[in-house]
């Protein structure tokens, strides 16, 4: 009996230990639960407010490009043959051209694809369709260029004969005249017409904003400008001074 009797004081110290250890643990254990509940809970918070200040950002850019939109449509209402903005229609007219380019470069590629495959008959039209795309690319590029220097003409320059800037761009009369008129047609510039029986271009707006003398509001503004020798567009050297800043006399965006 007293061995016995010892034997079940020492199993139950032993299983009192284990008791004891196995509430440490679970105590220990609802801890990190706690402690790991409460690290999500932070995380989530955190990514939140996180989420929340990139919502307020996006609609504070937004806000600030509908404000810039707003201010560029009413300064192009006030003075819609500003280069810029005319530099901005003729880019619209420019999108043709860049798909024309994707579309061309997929016909060689392909082109080379079946080539490699002794496809012949599918290189033949890939080829050939990409040499009309290359025509058609190559001939609007050169469009836009005549686009340019007539606007260059009619608005830097303030030319208003179409014969006179039918001899500067060695073409005749016909010709020039299709030309100023699909210009005005699409509206690259505004507010002008066509006088067919004297062969020029008249302005019909009353107040021109296109001036040689500086505005009072714009005089420091272009004269910050008059440190500058070459066009970044062109490379030209020479600039005329209108009402809304310093344009160079060649291409006619502003420096």
């Amino acid at each position: 009996m007293g061995l016995l009797g010892k034997a079940t004081n020492g199993t139950a110290k032993g299983l009192g230990t284990l008791a004891a250890l196995g509430g440490l643990a679970l105590i220990a254990n609802l801890m990190d639960s706690e402690s790991k509940t409460e690290r999500v809970y932070v995380d989530s918070e955190v990514e939140r407010i996180k989420a929340k200040a990139e919502a307020e950002e996006e609609r504070r850019e937004r806000e600030h490009e509908r404000q810039m939109e707003k201010v560029r449509k009413k300064a192009e209402a006030e003075d819609p043959n500003r280069m810029e903005f005319v530099q901005d229609r003729l880019k619209e007219a420019e999108k043709a051209r860049l798909v024309c380019l994707c579309i061309m470069i997929l016909c060689f590629t392909y082109a080379y694809i079946f080539m490699m495959g002794k496809k012949f008959v599918a290189v033949f039209f890939c080829v050939l369709l990409g040499i009309i795309l290359t025509c058609f690319y190559i001939r609007s590029k050169i469009k836009i260029k005549k686009y340019n220097d007539y606007i260059s003409m009619i608005l830097v320059h303030n030319e208003k004969s179409i014969m006179n800037m039918a001899s500067k761009m060695n073409c005749s009369y016909e010709e020039a005249l299709k030309e100023i008129t699909y210009i005005i047609s699409k509206g690259f510039i505004r507010g002008f017409s066509i006088d067919k029986k004297r062969r020029i271009i008249i302005e019909n707006y009353k107040v021109s904003k296109r001036s040689n003398i500086i505005d009072p509001e714009n005089e420091n503004k272009s004269s910050s400008t008059k440190n500058v020798t070459k066009c970044k567009y062109c490379g030209a050297s020479s600039f005329v001074d209108l009402s809304d800043g310093r344009h160079c006399k060649y291409c006619g965006m502003r420096v």
